[in-house]
């Protein structure tokens, strides 16, 4: 009821069923207790190269997703999605905005760390010639309702931008 979207059913319906492998004959799908937990952000750690500060180059940042920040304007942090392991740099990752973390308990006694996001799509293929950096937009559904192209994921794909 809190985040008011009306097909988050069926977002969490196919989370599990990805997380469960079920379309592949899996075990029979855990069912939902109806009790999330909401969280506003999350903390992720990663190597980074290019930055010597921290061991072994490793970055700790805070990924919010906060519909107020400090009793101000809500705070929702865009992040890359790591979408496809067979290539490597942004041609390996999606933009996505975070609407929300939670946590979804399920009948299987697994309590799953989501992501709800957001989608963005490439504006281009390339980089733009102007700022040399990817143009992206929010990306909706193609029923031309302006309904929000949003997905369920596992935060470990996700890496703050």
């Amino acid at each position: 009821e809190e985040l008011e979207i009306q097909n988050f059913p069926n977002l969490l319906r196919d989370f599990l069923s990805q997380q469960l492998n079920t379309n592949a004959g899996g075990p029979q799908p855990a069912i939902f207790t109806g009790h999330l937990k909401i969280y506003h952000s999350t903390t992720a750690t990663f190597v980074s190269p290019s930055d010597p500060c921290g061991v072994g180059h490793a970055r700790c940042e805070q990924i919010k997703a906060m519909p107020s920040w400090f009793h101000g304007p809500e705070c929702y942090d865009t992040v890359f999605v790591n979408t496809d392991d067979t290539w490597e740099g942004m041609q390996a990752m999606e933009v996505a905005w975070i609407v929300c973390f939670f946590s979804l308990p399920c009948t299987n006694g697994v309590s799953y760390p989501c992501a709800l996001i957001h989608w963005f799509d490439y504006v281009a293929d390339k980089l733009d010639k102007l700022t040399g950096m990817w143009m992206v937009k929010l990306s909706f559904l193609v029923d031309h309702t302006a309904t929000f192209l949003l997905s369920t994921l596992t935060p470990s794909s996700v890496q703050h931008i």
